[in-house]
């Protein structure tokens, strides 16, 4: 989920919605954690929600963009 989350960053609601309904729906299909609520499962499996790991990937790129472990194209 997080896979071009830096150059494409949803900011709608709607758009956020959709995308932790995907996590949601995934994380429901292991079948020991059905039962457990939503932030539950995110713990048992040490995730946290795409609504925080947006901007700590937006922040490691940056990191790596100004400290130069990025090789950009020129």
């Amino acid at each position: 989920m997080e896979y071009s989350s830096v150059v494409w960053s949803p900011f709608l609601t709607k758009d956020l919605n959709t995308l932790e309904a995907v996590q949601r729906r995934f994380t429901k299909q292991i079948p020991e954690m059905r039962h457990l609520t939503y932030h539950q499962r995110l713990s048992k499996l040490k995730l946290e929600t795409l609504e925080l790991r947006h901007p700590h990937t937006d922040l490691v790129f940056a990191y790596k963009l100004v400290f130069g472990y990025l090789e950009c194209w020129t």
